[in-house]
């Protein structure tokens, strides 16, 4: 099993997962993907599986595993551009201001990569059975910094 590599660590609702080593770089091969997928489908958890080397870094680059049924109601990144880069799946990103103004579906086909300008209301929800997807936003992670 390749995550091997990674370690998991404490997060009661997901899978989350870092490097056990600090990297220079990392390379997602198909393999490693099969690998999330088969142990998504073995807890019924969502995995974030973290590409950069802790919480506070200042880049922070994720491959995201989430089942149907996921949804993030409306919310904003107030200081963050957020880059989303489908691998597998379907999911639908809605743009708000005060009601829906652009219903979006992202899939690995056909609209495969958004990019968000911080401060854009938008919420999400996965429409086929799981979508596997890259993120890419600046660290770090806390709740005044989302």
């Amino acid at each position: 099993m390749l995550l091997r590599n990674f370690k998991k660590i404490k997060n009661n609702k997901n899978l989350v997962y870092y490097p056990k080593k600090k990297n220079d770089f990392l390379v997602i091969s198909k393999t490693l993907l099969k690998d999330v997928v088969s142990i998504a489908k073995k807890s019924k958890k969502n995995i974030f599986l973290c590409l950069h080397n802790h919480p506070e870094d200042k880049f922070h680059n994720m491959v995201i595993f989430l089942w149907k049924g996921t949804h993030y109601t409306k919310h904003k990144h107030s200081h963050k551009e957020e880059v989303i880069n489908m691998i597998h799946g379907e999911k639908k990103i809605n743009l708000h201001n005060k009601k829906i103004i652009e219903e979006i579906i992202l899939d690995a086909k056909k609209n495969s990569i958004i990019r968000f300008n911080k401060d854009k209301l938008h919420s999400v929800e996965v429409l086929s059975n799981f979508v596997i997807y890259h993120e890419i936003k600046p660290g770090p992670f806390n709740e005044k910094n989302k």
